[in-house]
């Protein structure tokens, strides 16, 4: 009779992956995923959490090994209410203060107060 007791224990610093993104190619597809860490470190003034994007390729036959890569940050942001699409560019009105898109009045003034500028 062999009695031999193995255990093995693994602890993940990584969450579960989110799906981001999906890519559909001409002979196989992406599946981008963002994981963020549970290991946090104290530290003053609290850094977030780190987070890391790999993505792993199908091709039909089998699952490519993830494939690590950079998170970009967006470069320019743009906002949409009601199926319209604000642009960037807005600014404060220096006398009222609310958001001003340059162009939506011609010789820059305010929709608002009717500053000049």
């Amino acid at each position: 009779m062999n009695n031999t007791l193995s255990n093995t224990a693994s602890i993940g610093m990584w969450n579960e992956p989110d799906l981001v993104d999906v890519r559909q190619l001409d002979d196989s597809v992406e599946f981008i995923y963002i994981e963020t860490s549970m290991v946090t470190f104290t530290v003053h003034p609290p850094l977030p959490p780190e987070r890391r994007v790999f993505k792993q390729i199908f091709d039909g036959k089998g699952w490519s090994a993830p494939i690590y890569g950079e998170i970009v940050p967006a470069v320019e942001e743009s906002y949409e209410f009601d199926g319209e699409v604000e642009q960037p560019g807005t600014y404060p009105c220096p006398k009222c203060g609310v958001n001003v898109f340059h162009g939506h009045q011609p010789g820059g003034t305010c929709w608002n107060c009717g500053h000049k500028f």
